[in-house]
């Protein structure tokens, strides 16, 4: 049996559905989840974007984990494509980083690698998660322990 292809969606499924274009120029469709997977995607998607945050917004740098990686794949496998019983395939977009941070960290992220305001990446708007309030407590997170690394540090300059 030949190989289905995602297909262009209709207008409905194009309000529940972002494009991702593969490495070989093929465009596919990526719609939500089932409402079974929505609890195991969203805690794979904070922990994506936890390390998004503790990178310093780098994805290049991000990505070098393979924690991280091993996350996104996880994810990616997750996504159904319109039209075809076919799962999101990192593998065929894992050279675009800028596709990669607008699909899992923040859609905000431009085709030349700039990054503008934090808007919700595209998994987070397709499945309407609370993308502004799992970045609060993510930088409420890295700033505690950022605080409580310095009061280590002059604990123990004040004991030398």
């Amino acid at each position: 049996m030949p190989k289905q292809q995602s297909q262009q969606p209709n207008n409905n499924e194009l309000l529940k559905s972002f494009p991702v274009i593969y490495n070989t120029g093929e465009v596919v469709y990526v719609k939500r989840v089932p409402r079974a997977l929505f609890s195991d995607l969203m805690k794979l998607q904070q922990e994506i974007l936890a390390d998004f945050m503790e990178a310093n917004a780098a994805i290049g740098l991000m990505i070098q984990s393979e924690k991280t990686w091993n996350n996104m794949a996880k994810v990616a496998s997750m996504l159904p494509l319109v039209g075809t019983d076919d799962k999101l395939q990192l593998s065929k977009i894992e050279d675009d980083l800028e596709q990669i941070c607008r699909i899992f960290c923040t859609e905000s992220m431009t085709d030349s690698g700039e990054l503008d305001a934090f808007k919700p990446s595209l998994i987070s708007k397709l499945h309407h998660f609370d993308y502004a309030g799992d970045l609060g407590k993510i930088l409420t997170q890295i700033q505690k322990r950022k605080q409580e690394e310095i009061s280590e540090l002059e604990t123990m300059t004040q004991t030398s």
